[in-house]
């Protein structure tokens, strides 16, 4: 197949929906905590810009923090085009429901790529690396190796022992040709499914997914030492 990436419509997805619960005991979200200067939040959306590849950005927030998320955005709402929507109380849900705002859009994209927005060190190159993958067979996400051994445990016993060398780690974005992950999710929630990931939802209906080089950057802040400097809240 030969095409550039340029060419085709592709909108990302920016999952910042979720309670942050084990980031802090407050409200306080933390796609929307500064880091140098810009809200996580802010740093994921320049990465898409900088990608030169994402047409627009779709933010899912929680119902009723839509100023808190376009705030959280800045200034990156002149460089790039951002929508936003309330999410559902899952992930996977505030993932289906971004899918079906854009399935109501003038446009449809061809491509959608679904990003965690407590990922704000992603690289245009990632996303471009993704998207590319994902346009040869549907699917694609960025996979890093694991440095700890993997032990599959059961009521607090190990149980397995996994090879390292055929397990990896997944991050995102993860994307997809927009009609498929769509068609899967929707399936999924029909079916009252849960999964772990899109990737998870996409493969388990018949769809493919490629396995691009990740960056080990590209870390998901899950907790405050996971933000290396000073903070402060928008």
């Amino acid at each position: 197949m030969s095409f550039s990436v340029h060419e085709l419509h592709a909108v990302c997805i920016i999952t910042a929906a979720g309670n942050s619960s084990r980031f802090t005991d407050s409200d306080e979200k933390k796609e929307f905590i500064r880091y140098e200067g810009k809200a996580l939040l802010a740093w994921s959306l320049k990465a898409c810009r900088d990608s030169g590849v994402i047409r627009s950005v779709l933010v899912t927030h929680p119902p009723g923090r839509m100023e808190e998320a376009r705030e959280a955005a800045g200034s990156m709402e002149q460089r790039i085009p951002v929508s936003y929507t309330a999410g559902g109380e899952t992930r996977q849900e505030s993932v289906r429901l971004g899918l079906e705002f854009l399935a109501s859009s003038a446009q449809q994209p061809d491509y959608v790529l679904i990003h965690d927005g407590a990922r704000p060190w992603v690289t245009p190159r990632c996303i471009r690396d993704v998207l590319k993958s994902a346009a040869e067979i549907g699917g694609a996400l960025p996979v890093v190796p694991l440095a700890d051994a993997v032990k599959q445990i059961s009521s607090g016993e190990v149980i397995g022992h996994l090879n390292r060398t055929s397990t990896v780690g997944a991050q995102t974005p993860q994307g997809f040709e927009f009609p498929g992950i769509l068609a899967a999710h929707r399936l999924a929630a029909r079916r009252n499914r849960c999964y772990i990931d899109d990737t998870e939802v996409y493969t388990d209906y018949g769809g493919r997914v490629a396995a691009v080089t990740g960056d080990l950057e590209n870390r998901k802040v899950t907790y405050p030492s996971d933000i290396p400097f000073s903070r402060s809240s928008i």
